[in-house]
């Protein structure tokens, strides 16, 4: 789990984009505070926020690789209510099961071969 959590590349499962999504808002919401008690005029904010929303982007991009959509969709998330749908589809729909066009499942597991049984 959080592989290259800033590529763009491969998949990710519900959980993995669930935590994601939590680690962004709870990140957010400690540098908001931090620059609240400190009034540092939002520094904390300023700094953390390329690096959250790349890596909140990154993620929106596995996910929609594991359930096999162009990462194109990612655009709708600037249509109000449109956007609460797609990350409602993101966090709910099971995604593809094996490979697809973007790789392996997040969940892939070893085939049993003689060379790895018992390792």
């Amino acid at each position: 789990m959080f592989k290259n959590p800033f590529s763009f590349h491969g998949r990710i499962s519900r959980l993995e984009f669930f935590l994601s999504f939590t680690i962004f808002w709870v990140a957010l919401s400690v540098a908001v505070l931090l620059d609240y008690v400190l009034n540092d005029n939002v520094i904390f904010v300023m700094i953390l926020l390329p690096f959250l929303f790349w890596f909140l982007i990154a993620q929106y991009v596995k996910r929609l690789h594991d359930l096999d959509q162009s990462p194109w969709l990612l655009l709708l998330m600037a249509i109000p209510v449109i956007n609460t749908g797609l990350v409602i589809y993101l966090l709910f729909w099971k995604g593809t099961s094996g490979r697809n066009q973007y790789g392996e499942p997040a969940n892939a597991k070893l085939p049993q071969t003689s060379d790895n049984i018992g390792t």
